[in-house]
């Protein structure tokens, strides 16, 4: 019903002259209903009427660019109409052509507008040195990813605190407050040798010539010191970073250990998958993390979770480790939806009055309900509580076998992949 009202309506806007935007809930659903012949889709019926038709859920830019450039109405998921705007806007790519925000249509609105309303659409940077991160990514899971004897062990491996200490041991080395006398404390600060935090700031291979301009009145304190500095200048070092990516680092690694500890717990089939690009655009067939978008179950392999969360899912499985990216440009969904000059949709679910309103408030539209033309023949049937998997999933396989013999088809919707 809601697929012919779609229909209907971009057939009228455009025998006046307009351009339409459709916004699926999914890119699955906007390929179906631009490129399906009836009885799944109306493409018959927009070529009978003069009226191109096609989608943008490609990785082909050109593609893209073509289908903006020749179609009347073009269907998309959210995200790809998002991406396309910011490479337009930002990236001077030319996708959009002289197309305007004139009118958008969109299906599931309540979904879009509200469930998701806040939801934003990032297009990342893939910095060129940010490899040299990777020894640093592989100490953090190694530090999380430790096995635990007692609950004091698995304490001191979550502890971020800890973690960080140890990061820092590692990169700049360090000097305790209660390794050295008071003394040799602030003279070691006044000389900027180290800062507050007890971090080497001056790295040498030997801090013998160094030491001794610090003039301490005992020779046996200058010894100490001396080897002290030496200990930690030859220490064995796992993380290989360049000076340039130390502020960097700081501002992030918290929340780098958090997602560590959440790649931990993350599972296959239920947030991710591993699989190879099956997109055809992708040359390297090495397998990889493709998150699962768990409204609609889709695949979104040109998509990577930020914050080393997407490395760490790498390192965990022995996948390829991709290169991290930064956040560069972004929209929310609200605020593209508001560049259209006439906003269209539909829903079956919009129920409560708090969500009307809403939505009235938000995006200052009027709504109307239309009746089925048709009565109901949904009957729901008693439902059965099991006592244990087992018998749970025997009860699925004998009400299931039942509409089978009766000819019915039957719609299994699992909680995960």
């Amino acid at each position: 019903g809601k697929t012919l009202i779609i229909t209907t309506l971009c057939i009228i806007k455009c025998l006046y002259g307009e351009k339409l935007d459709i916004v699926t809930s999914c890119s699955v659903l906007a390929k179906r209903d631009a490129e399906s012949e009836p009885p799944k889709c109306n493409k018959e019926l927009y070529e009978f009427f003069g009226v191109t038709v096609g989608h943008i859920c490609s990785e082909d830019i050109d593609q893209r660019a073509q289908t903006f450039s020749k179609c009347d109405v073009v269907y998309g998921d959210l995200s790809s109409f998002q991406r396309d705007y910011l490479l337009n806007r930002f990236y001077e790519k030319n996708i959009l052509d002289k197309r305007n925000f004139e009118s958008v249509i969109v299906d599931e609105v309540d979904s879009m507008l509200l469930d998701n309303g806040n939801n934003m659409l990032y297009l990342s940077h893939d910095i060129p040195d940010m490899e040299k991160l990777q020894s640093l990514f592989i100490f953090i899971w190694r530090s999380v990813n430790q096995p635990v004897n007692s609950l004091d062990d698995l304490n001191k491996i979550y502890d971020n605190a800890a973690i960080k200490q140890s990061i820092i041991e590692d990169i700049h080395g360090m000097i305790m407050r209660d390794e050295v006398d008071a003394g040799v404390w602030q003279a070691l600060l006044k000389s900027k040798t180290i800062d507050e935090d007890g971090r080497i700031l001056i790295h040498l291979k030997d801090y013998t010539t160094h030491v001794e301009q610090l003039k301490f009145p005992k020779q046996k304190t200058e010894n100490r010191l001396i080897f002290l500095l030496n200990i930690i200048s030859n220490r064995q070092r796992f993380i290989k970073l360049r000076s340039e990516f130390y502020n960097f680092i700081e501002q992030h690694l918290d929340k780098f250990i958090d997602n560590a500890k959440n790649a931990l717990f993350m599972s296959e089939g239920v947030d991710y998958v591993i699989d190879v690009d099956r997109t055809g655009l992708d040359p390297d067939l090495n397998p990889k993390i493709i998150i699962i978008d768990k409204n609609t179950g889709t695949d979104q392999s040109s998509s990577q979770w930020h914050e080393v969360l997407h490395q760490f899912l790498q390192i965990k499985h022995g996948c390829k480790l991709s290169l991290m990216s930064l956040k560069a440009v972004f929209i929310s969904n609200v605020s593209y939806l508001k560049l259209y000059q006439n906003l269209y949709g539909l829903s079956g679910t919009l129920g409560s009055r708090d969500k009307k309103q809403l939505l009235n408030e938000l995006y200052n539209i009027d709504l109307i309900k239309i009746p089925t033309s048709k009565l109901k023949n949904f009957f729901e049937e008693r439902p059965i509580i099991s006592g244990y998997k087992e018998q749970w999933t025997n009860s699925i396989y004998d009400e299931t076998k039942k509409k089978i013999i009766k000819d019915r088809s039957v719609l299994i919707i699992c909680e995960t992949v």
